[in-house]
């Protein structure tokens, strides 16, 4: 039965001028209209995938010999110096094309005098001085690194202050922007670590590169957020100097409490000049000097009497 209504449709779309040309034995009849099934559609398939793997292959070899080429007249016009020209007239191979002459085949008239490349007419191709600024860096300062309360502090601070003054001045009621976006937390950390206080601009300059901070390029003139945050941290420091100096201060003696009078005075000497003579001051009312020699003279301590002693010195 299909065997018939292929044969049927076969004959249908002679008699309707449909001619098959060679290759084609089946017509399939589908909803919409009538499609021709080609036998050699697979092997069309497979040799139109193998082309299209061959051209691949050399479109990728011709990229790799014209960026060769082009690398070797680059170097070469780099390096020459003879005339520019000849190495362009050689890449584009101008010698096989035809020459431009005027007025026979062209328009183009070359005007006398006229600039031709700086190997021609280096006179004409003055070189330009370039003269390179060296910026200053940031710097920490000179001094010990600052105590860990300072530190907490101007931390603290400047985070409270970028939360609430500082994009409530720049963008106020706008919640599309951060805070951080206007002040990273590598600035705070900055000014934190600075060990010289932040006073004017230059210390400010010296330490951070803020662009808020500045109205030109140069960083020199403050904006009014730059002047605003100098304030908030004088604000800081004068608060962390303020909580210190309200501290009691305690005095702190070791081994103190454990130490005789006896003690306290035997090791509590002095002496003068250089290698001398110290006196010890002994018990029972009598005193006592223990001699050493040396070419300075010595001071003793003193008791209830006094011991001098010079050169060698002599005991009363």
């Amino acid at each position: 039965e299909a065997e018939n209504r292929e044969l049927d449709v076969e004959e249908e779309a002679v008699d309707e001028g449909i001619h098959l040309a060679e290759g084609h034995q089946h017509l399939i009849v589908e909803e919409g209209g009538i499609r021709v099934e080609n036998d050699d559609e697979e092997e069309r398939d497979q040799d139109s995938e193998e082309t299209k793997e061959a051209k691949k292959k050399l479109k990728r070899k011709r990229t790799a010999e014209c960026n060769a080429r082009e690398a070797r007249y680059l170097s070469r016009f780099a390096s020459t110096t003879g005339c520019l020209r000849n190495v362009w007239d050689d890449f584009f191979g101008n010698q096989r094309k035809v020459q431009l002459s005027y007025p026979d085949n062209t328009t183009y008239q070359r005007l006398e005098g006229a600039l031709c490349c700086n190997n021609c007419t280096p006179r004409l191709f003055p070189v330009e001085k370039i003269t390179m600024e060296k910026v200053p860096g940031l710097k920490r300062g000179k001094k010990k690194d600052a105590g860990n309360e300072l530190v907490e502090t101007i931390r603290k601070g400047l985070d409270e202050w970028r939360d609430n003054e500082l994009i409530d001045t720049l963008y106020p009621d706008t919640t599309s922007i951060t805070p951080d976006a206007l002040m990273s937390d590598d600035v705070i950390e900055r000014l934190a670590l600075s060990n010289d206080r932040i006073l004017d601009a230059t210390a400010l300059r010296r330490c951070v590169r803020w662009m808020h901070a500045f109205e030109d390029d140069d960083n020199t003139i403050l904006s009014p957020v730059g002047h605003m945050l100098l304030r908030q941290l004088l604000t800081l420091y004068d608060a962390y100097d303020a909580m210190v100096s309200s501290r009691p201060i305690i005095y702190r003696f070791d081994n103190s409490a454990s130490m005789t009078p006896e003690q306290f005075y035997a090791t509590s000497t002095s002496t003068r000049g250089g290698r001398g003579k110290r006196g010890v001051r002994g018990r029972g009312g009598q005193d006592s000097t223990q001699e050493k020699q040396g070419n300075a003279s010595g001071t003793g301590t003193r008791a209830r009497g006094t011991a001098q002693s010079r050169g060698r010195g002599t005991k009363k």
